[in-house]
């Protein structure tokens, strides 16, 4: 299963909530979900951070972190996971990261990406 296959079997029904869990340690970022998937990534081999908005809100989640990693690893994260509010302080630490591209992604409500950090790149930071 491929980290964006999320979302291709994430469409539910609306009003049928799913819980999200993200976890972190010196060495990696974990995202659970009742539905039993689980993603992770490696701080190490993290390659790339962006925001997706998808136009399902305001009744569902709608803002996703999606943290990519080498060789195909990575987490699709919902804004609304238990435990976010202790990564995002840890993202914004990363070697530009780039603030704007968050406050752009807070008020959008289409479906768009904003990337944030990108590995050896001041693309993000732009």
């Amino acid at each position: 299963m491929g980290i964006l296959d999320f979302f291709k079997s994430s469409r539910r029904p609306s009003g049928h909530q799913y819980f999200a869990t993200v976890e972190m340690t010196e060495g990696l970022v974990v995202c659970r979900r009742s539905t039993g998937l689980t993603e992770s990534v490696r701080w190490s081999e993290l390659d790339e951070v962006s925001i997706l908005i998808t136009s399902e809100g305001p009744w569902a989640c709608d803002f996703f972190w999606v943290l990519l990693g080498q060789s195909e690893t990575g987490c699709v994260i919902p804004n609304d996971a238990q435990g976010i509010e202790a990564l995002i302080p840890h993202l914004q630490k990363l070697p530009g990261f780039n603030n704007s591209a968050v406050i752009q992604a807070s008020t959008c409500t289409d479906d768009k990406k904003f990337l944030c950090w990108k590995r050896n790149s001041k693309a993000a930071s732009a």
